[in-house]
Parts: structure tokens; sequence; C-alpha cells
């Protein structure tokens, strides 16, 4: 029975709700639902039956308000089918992470007894929150979900109707007819009968294809760009129509690990809605599969209104109008988010890619499908964190620091003691993330951006926007808070601006201060001729016993045929970086002879030539970082040296002195493994090629005089002073920076 004594959510304005109805505004489907009285259906905003007079209409939230209601959904514009609210994303609340979670299929995996548990409250709470706000509890949310699954499985497939009944979620076949009938006003098989032949899509056992409709407009050119930029071999790919670097035409494909095994899902952005082709499907598992490609490509946003409110800052009038519809791209696993993102951390795209594509190789597990379709072949589920956390050690290279801090936060994961999801309330979760070791304040954020979908987080840590910023003339600090409440978009914009004018490549995403990387320059510049150093080589014996820095199964990689130097200008005078095709510094120091440098080398090493670019952005931030007091940035970054074991080892024990504690000549050699070895403590810091990022500046004399340094004792002086400065500074703050934490 109909109940038209409801009247309008409180948290809708019936005057807004009604124009948007007159003007059959599509952009507010989803946002809001039309209960009609004198018809007893309720309607999407942009219905194209007539418009009923306001007195005969209330407006509802959601479509299970609607149905809780007694309102049965129209047939003519099916408001099952609309985009998701953004309001979900938008807000903080316990009814929007509800929503979310309900979305991701948590009701019927775990009951609303794990869904009040996964937000932190009882049932009963959650039950009375929801229905004061939302119109509707959890079981009837949750069960207009699976109602709005089945119509589309009912009249875009040609499944059968046992199958839809369950692919859809519900327990038993009596149950869905009942909800169907109820629902919609007809029975399963009518229903599909009203199909129109263009809305039927292929589907076999266990494949189903479908169209994701969004709210326009959509920036498809950006999300091409972003998920091509990031994709790793084996979990997914992006095929391009054309090679430009943001491409119109694209079909993205990865496997996804779903509750009841994994799938294959391939996208393709249309003109009004994105083609999705979900196949391998346990089809219990079809709405979660689609609510997380929908979180990925940020389909529920409302770009509109966040286009419109950015416009008015004239500042970034020119960035939105460039690319209306910029999307905000989400995660399908927030595990596999984090952990992608720390080992990302300071270097390249191209580095960071090689590192995941090395990992997904040795501990991804295979997808077993039984297919003779070569297409899906060869795909490997990206690693969970409790083999990563046992096998960490083994395959990650990199520094030893963030191999242990990615290891440490696999633990959490798999211990669950942190638990990312949709669900979590933005603060809590990057809350949660900063107390994670390795995890600094730009990872907390960009990790919780992509998992809760918050429209509303500025990147301001990152160096990108910040130089966005800097070339757009804008002063981060006062200008963001005239774009709340949507600053993820607003960073977005701006770091597409600095992509489109520096054409970057970007890396995953960085910790602290860093940003992605700039890209190598179109056009090579010209190759800088290298003189044939014939340096003697050492003759220093090592000891058996010294383990070597890097895990025994890793290979010793050659430096290409050429390499690339930049510079950057510091208050202790140029200084110049060069770096190996995987962004490994191979040497630098604070002079602007790149062929000097390139001398310094090990001949197994040694690149023939060397190349000027304006790419490295990674590794030049990181210096500039370290200047401007992050110590801890150029620690992180990776470098490749050559010779025997105990200078490797020793260079490697460099990288964990701690900046303002210096040590001496013989406490490095007892932490490089032999204490007599003072004299090859002392050869290890002369014969360092990559200064600043192994510091040796950090090893002093018995006697606290300076000793040696290559590039002379006024900047061996300046680096200690500034370093000890600042450690006193913050010993006296009580904030240790987030590179020394090792809890």
């Amino acid at each position: 029975m109909v109940t038209t004594s409801i009247r309008t959510s409180e948290q809708l304005d019936f005057g807004r709700c009604y124009r948007a109805v007159e003007s059959r505004d599509a952009r507010f489907d989803g946002q809001f639902f039309v209960a009609v009285h004198t018809t007893g259906i309720y309607c999407r905003p942009s219905c194209p039956a007539q418009t009923p007079r306001p007195q005969n209409v209330h407006f509802v939230l959601t479509a299970a308000a609607a149905q809780q209601q007694g309102f049965r959904a129209c047939r003519r514009c099916t408001p099952d089918a609309v985009p998701g609210s953004p309001r979900w994303d938008a807000r903080a609340d316990l009814s929007s992470r509800a929503m979310r979670l309900i979305a991701d299929g948590v009701v019927e995996r775990e009951g609303v007894d794990g869904l009040a548990a996964g937000l932190g409250y009882t049932q009963r709470h959650l039950n009375r929150v929801l229905t004061t706000e939302l119109g509707a509890g959890p079981l009837a949310l949750a069960r207009a979900h699976r109602a709005g699954t089945a119509r589309v499985l009912i009249q875009c497939t040609t499944m059968p109707m046992s199958d839809v009944a369950f692919a859809a979620g519900f327990r038993s076949v009596r149950q869905f007819n009942d909800t169907i009938r109820e629902i919609f006003g007809l029975t399963p098989t009518r229903l599909r009968a009203l199909r129109s032949r263009s809305a039927t899509a292929s589907s076999t056992v266990g494949e189903v294809s479908l169209r994701l409709p969004y709210r326009r407009p959509l920036d498809t050119r950006w999300l091409c760009w972003f998920l091509s930029a990031h994709a790793v071999a084996g979990v997914e790919r992006v095929d391009l129509d054309d090679p430009s670097p943001f491409a119109d035409g694209w079909t993205y494909r990865r496997i996804l690990r779903l509750p009841n095994g994994p799938a294959l899902v391939t996208i393709r952005p249309a003109a009004t809605h994105v083609i999705c082709r979900v196949a391998h499907l346990d089809m219990r598992d079809l709405s979660v599969a689609v609510n997380r490609i929908r979180r990925l490509l940020d389909l529920d946003a409302d770009t509109a209104s966040a286009d419109a409110a950015l416009r008015r800052d004239g500042s970034l009038t020119a960035l939105v109008d460039a690319a209306p519809g910029l999307r905000v791209p989400g995660s399908v696993d927030p595990a596999e988010t984090l952990i992608r993102t720390m080992i990302g951390q300071q270097i390249s795209v191209k580095a960071a890619r090689h590192h995941l594509r090395r990992l997904v190789a040795d501990l991804g597990r295979p997808a077993s499908w039984d297919t003779a379709d070569p297409g899906d072949a060869g795909w490997l589920l990206f690693p969970d964190t409790a083999t990563i956390a046992d096998q960490g050690h083994r395959v990650l290279s990199g520094p030893r620091r963030r191999i242990d801090a990615i290891v440490a936060v696999a633990e959490a994961l798999a211990e669950r003691r942190v638990e990312p999801h949709a669900g979590c309330a933005a603060s809590d979760l990057r809350a949660a993330l900063l107390t994670l070791p390795g995890v600094g304040e730009w990872t907390a954020d960009y990790v919780t951006m992509r998992v809760t979908g918050d429209p509303d987080i500025m990147l301001d840590r990152d160096l990108v926007v910040r130089r966005a910023a800097t070339d757009l003339g804008i002063e981060l600090a006062t200008a963001a808070a005239a774009w709340s409440p949507w600053r993820s978009y607003a960073s977005m914009h701006l770091w597409r601006h600095r992509l489109a004018h520096a054409e970057p490549v970007l890396s995953e995403p960085m910790e602290s201060e860093q940003r992605p990387s700039e890209p190598r320059p179109s056009c090579p510049q010209p190759p800088i001729a290298v003189p044939t150093a014939t340096r003697r080589r050492s003759t220093m014996t090592t000891s058996a016993d010294i383990p070597s820095p890097t895990p025994a199964h890793t290979p010793v990689a050659q430096a290409g045929p050429t390499a690339r130097w930049t510079s950057v200008t510091t208050p202790d005078g140029t200084f110049t970086i060069l770096a190996d095709d995987d962004d490994r510094v191979l040497a630098s120091g604070w002079t602007d002879d790149a062929a000097y440098l390139t001398a310094l080398i090990h001949r197994a090493i040694r690149p023939e030539s060397v190349q000027r670019t304006d790419g490295l952005g990674a590794i030049r931030d990181s210096v500039e970082s370290y200047y401007a007091g992050e110590f801890a940035a150029v620690g992180d970054i990776e470098v490749h040296q050559r010779s025997g074991p105990f200078l490797e080892r020793a260079w490697s024990v460099l990288r964990t002195v701690a900046p303002g504690e210096p040590v001496t000549y013989s406490r490095f050699a007892e932490l490089a493994g032999d204490p007599a070895a003072v004299r090859a403590a002392a050869a290890a810091c002369s014969r360092n090629a990559v200064a600043l990022f192994v510091p040796c500046h950090r090893v002093l004399r018995t006697d606290g005089s300076l000793g040696g340094f290559r590039y002379g004792l006024t900047i061996k002086q300046s680096l200690l002073a500034r370093e000890s400065d600042r450690s006193e500074s913050d010993r006296s703050e009580g904030d240790r920076s987030e590179g020394d934490r090792s809890d």
C-alpha cells in the first residue's frame, strides 16, 4: 500500500528537486527519487513521462525508501538503472559509509552484523540511523540493490531466471520472484519480455556484458592516461586505438580478486556509458565486480557540480574548460593500492612498474581458468598481503628501509590490524595509515582519496600539484579553501595541467612531499662523450662471511649504452645526477661536469654515453626536499654501484646512518661487519660515486674532525650543520620525520 503522508526527506530541498524534475535534468538521476502519489510509482528526475503536480509528489534519497513506502519502480525510466549517488562519497557520515559497503555486497556476504561491525556500530544503532536518514534500514537498502542488479540481468542478458536470482544475491528463487513482483509490478518473465533488442547483451556461463551509465561529462582521455601509466604487466593492460598519450579510444583489461574467485574485466568507454564485460565470473560476485569498476572509474561522480564550483575560481577556469568531467580514479583493491603506492615511492613510473612487474611475476597467483581464448591466458592476481609479508624481503629490491616498511605494512594488512575499505571514514583511514611505517602524509592522503572516493582531499604536499600552482600563480595555502568540497578534483586538474604542458610520465604516488617524476624530454639532447678513464681495480680482499647487501637471487643489472643526467641548483652549488634507464642513480655530486661523474662509475656498469634530460623528476625533487629539511627523501632513492662485497655492504650501511647522528670511521667499520677494516671503511667513503644519496659525509674522524670529502670540506661541513640543526629542532618539537620512523 502506498503511503502518501510521508514528506520529502529533510536532506532534500523540495523546490530545487521539483525544478530538476520539471527540466528533466539527467544530472540529478540517482541523487534523489520522485515518489508519485497518484500512480504509486517512483521515478528518476529525468523521467520522460508527464511531470506530476507538486502536491502529488515527494522526494526520497534512495530507491529503498520509496519501496518501503509502497511505491514500485517506473517501467519507463527504470530508476534503478541510474548512476549511483555522489552523496555517498561526498559525505563521511555513517549512512554514506554504509551505502558504500552495501553496494560492495557486504550484507550478502557478512549480513547486517558484518556491516555494523565493519562500521564500528551496533546493528540496532545502524538500523536506527539509516531508517531516520535514508528512509530504509540496511536490509531494505540491500534488497533494493539486489533488485536493481536482478533487473539488469533480466533485461540485459539471456541468463536463466534461477541463475539471475542467485547472481543478484537472493537466497532463493521464491524470494527473487516476490521481490521483483513487488518492486516492478511484474513477474521476472514479463519484465524480460519488455526489454528492447538493443538492450540485450551476450551472456554465457560465467560471462556477462553490461552497460554502465555515468553522469556526463566524462574525460575518458584522463582515465586512459592514468590507467595506462600505472598498468602492471600480468595484472592489467590498456590497449590504445592510437598511440597518443591521452587517447580517446581505448580498452582496459584487468584481473579482479573477488569474494568467490577471480574474474577478468574488460571495459571500454562510449558516449553515454561504459561497456563492461566480465568473464570467468562466479555470478554471485557480479554486483561486487560492477561496483568496484564504477569506483575505479569514478562513474558516480557529480562532475558537473564539481566543474561549476571550480570554474568560479578564476585561476582554475581554464583548467576545467580544458578537461570537463575529470575523474578521480578509485581503487578496486585497497590493500593492493596501498602496497603499490609504497613500492612506487620516489621512483619513476618505469622503475615502479619494473618493481611491480617483478613482484607479480614472482609471487602472483596464475588464474586457473579453463579457456581456449589466448587473450584470457597469462593473467596473474596481485600477490596477497600474507604472501608479501612472508616473501617480501626475498623478492623486493631497493633501500632496506623501504623494503622493511612494505613488509611491515603487508603484515599489518594480513593480520587485519589496519583494514582500508570503501566504508572507512576518510579521517579515520588517514589517521590509521599514518601509524604505519613508511607512510607519510602524501601517501596517506593519496590512498585515502582513492579508497574512500572522498572528493575533498587536497594533495597539497604533492610537488607536481605545487609546481602547477606556481605556474598558474596560485597560492595553495589560501586558494584551496575556496575549492572545498571538490579539492580532490582540483588536485587532479592541477596534476593534469602539469602533465599537459610538460608531458610527464608519472610514477606511483610517492612518500612525504615527493611527487611523481616528470618525463624524459621528447627530443633527446646531444650525447656527451664519455672519457675512458682508467682506474686501477681494487686489490682489497673481502671476507666471505660478510653477507651481500642485496638478496642473493637479485641479478646484477648492466647499464644500458646510454644514461641520463640532470642538475639541481642547491645552496651548496650545482648538484648533478646521472641515472640509468631504471632511474637508479649511478653517480652524483656538487659539480656541473657530467663527464667527471661518469668516470667515477665502476666500469662494469659505466654507460658508453650520457644525455642531458629535463626528466628524473623524482630524483631531482628528493634533492630539493633534502635541502628543504626532508632529509629522508634522498634515502629512499634507488642507487646502483658495483665493487667488492665489503664496499657494497659498507655503502648499504651508510644509508642507515641517520642525519644529525654522524659516526666515526671506526664505528662505520663495525657497522659494516668488520671492526678491524677501518681503512676499508674509509675507502668506501672515498670511492662512493653517489654522494648525498649514499651519505658518506656523515662519517668523521675519531677526534671529531671532518676528514676528507670529494667535493670539499666546506660542503661537508654545510651538510652536517644543516642536518644537525634540523635534528635538534625535531627533538625539541618531538616531531620525528616519517623517513626515520621504524615502529
